[in-house]
């Protein structure tokens, strides 16, 4: 059981590297075009296995009378999520053990759609696709990744908050990514 649980591992960390090395090296869609819609594409060629949700619809579902059947999983690191996320999101940190996820959560998924979310897609779609397999066992209808993630929900000007309330601020993650955010003035490495 150690080992497939390390083998699952190592696959997760590979895939996250791969999609992160492709992206810096060129290898998005358009190579000339670094764009969330090139990383989603990326996106979508390594991880076929998993469904994407678009922003609207995810609104949508955030705004349902039925918000308990929505798990909203925030795939960053803490300094991340303290500068924003979105409004019922649960932190999980990129290098979290399935396991782990698992075990918190066991109680709490049955009949439930999840959401993963991270600042583009590739830490998220590298976890929900790590997950998928356990979540639909325990009883989960459906399994996302939110469509060019923080960034793309932030650049259409969608709500979010910090502990200190609403807030446009987004964490870039570093200089190279936080090119994708179009509007510079919400670039933050501090929450407001």
């Amino acid at each position: 059981m150690f080992k497939f649980r390390r083998l699952k591992f190592l696959v997760f960390a590979f895939s996250t590297a791969f999609i992160l090395a492709s992206v810096f090296l060129g290898g998005a869609s358009n190579a000339s075009e670094f764009t969330l819609n090139s990383v989603h594409q990326d996106i979508i060629r390594d991880h076929k296995n998993l469904n994407h949700i678009n922003r609207q619809t995810l609104a949508n579902l955030l705004n349902a009378n039925d918000k308990n059947q929505l798990l909203l999983i925030d795939v960053r690191e803490k300094d991340e999520f303290t500068v924003s996320h979105i409004s019922g999101a649960r932190r999980l940190s990129p290098n979290s053990w399935r396991s782990s996820f698992m075990n918190n959560y066991a109680g709490q998924l049955e009949g439930k759609t999840v959401v993963f979310y991270c600042s583009v897609g590739v830490r998220s779609s590298t976890m929900a696709s790590a997950l998928k397999e356990d979540l639909i066992k325990a009883g989960v209808r459906n399994v996302y990744n939110l469509e060019e993630g923080i960034f793309g929900w932030a650049n259409q000007g969608m709500k979010m908050q910090n502990q200190n309330g609403e807030t446009k601020l987004v964490h870039p993650y570093n200089e190279k990514w936080g090119q994708l955010i179009n509007n510079e003035s919400i670039r933050s490495y501090q929450p407001n």
